[in-house]
């Protein structure tokens, strides 16, 4: 392997390392919203773990819908111990505990590949 193809992979590596130290995280949804570039098992979504959430958020969170989890949502109300939430289909209740971060980002196509070979 060149040393410069070496040096760059080992900087990737620890950006993506830093990022994830930081909460950083990276899923492919099964479900939920989408966007005008298609649905939502076919992009990978871009997450901060571990964060207070507030009416109207887009978040990762575990969906009761079969197939469909983890989900993209949006918060409708918060409650102590759970979050109301809309995904593309209803509405449903989810417990604090099931939700994996803030939707920062949506990156469209590429989670095609992870949806045809199951992950």
């Amino acid at each position: 392997m060149k040393q410069s193809t070496r040096r760059n992979l080992s900087i990737t590596l620890l950006t993506l390392l830093v990022f994830f130290f930081f909460g950083l995280r990276f899923d492919h949804p099964r479900g939920g919203l989408s966007n005008a570039l298609g649905p939502a098992n076919s992009t990978i979504a871009v997450y901060l773990h571990g964060h207070e959430y507030k009416t109207g958020d887009k978040i990762i969170a575990k969906s009761e819908v079969k197939g469909g989890s983890p989900a993209v949502v949006v918060i409708t109300d918060v409650g102590p111990d759970y979050y109301d939430v809309q995904n593309a289909k209803l509405l449903e209740r989810v417990k604090k505990k099931d939700v994996q971060g803030k939707l920062l980002a949506i990156i469209p196509f590429i989670g095609f590949p992870f949806q045809i070979i199951g992950l």
